[in-house]
């Protein structure tokens, strides 16, 4: 008994340690940038000269007079309970993009969430849309440490336009 409970320790111990370095091997490497989209807000973005950021942008549907039906994803990729994730990129551009001399600002991606929810007591389904875009800004190494105002416009294939904008507080 004593031999069957040691072998099962070590079992354990050994799914614990494999576990551990599948965990390590998906962390981002220190000091790289990741593709985690910050939130734009009304306070300006820390972010150090030499960095890459992604930030988030959100939008509705509305804004641009189009529907869920005017797009399609090629692959909605699960988000949670009842809820997927869609990258709608090819149906947006990102046009007029202002920023300081020197930096790499882009549309990294544009993404669309649909979530379902299911009121029991009622018997009701219904499905809310997000969308966002994830705007790269690649601030280079010899910037000056201030703060920098970034702009540009969203347009949807065949649909509205809409401004896109936030602020980025560099430091060195």
């Amino acid at each position: 008994m004593r031999h069957a409970a040691q072998r099962s320790t070590r079992s354990a111990l050994f799914l614990l340690a494999v576990a551990g370095l599948l965990l390590a091997a998906c962390a981002p490497a220190a000091g790289s940038s990741s593709s985690v989209a910050v939130p734009a807000g009304t306070t300006a973005l820390p972010v150090t000269a030499g960095d890459t950021l992604f930030v988030r942008v959100d939008y509705a549907l509305e804004e641009f007079g189009i529907s869920t039906d005017d797009m399609r994803a090629a692959i909605w990729v699960p988000s949670g309970f009842a809820s997927e994730i869609g990258d709608a990129t090819s149906y947006f551009s990102l046009h007029d993009v202002q920023g300081a001399t020197g930096w790499q600002i882009d549309l990294s991606r544009m993404l669309v969430e649909r979530t379902t929810v299911t009121n029991q007591a009622f018997g009701t389904t219904t499905t809310t849309t997000d969308l966002w875009a994830e705007i790269r800004v690649q601030v280079p190494a010899d910037a000056i440490a201030g703060v920098y105002r970034v702009r540009g416009t969203i347009e949807a294939r065949g649909g509205g336009t809409r401004p896109m904008q936030f602020r980025l507080d560099v430091t060195n």
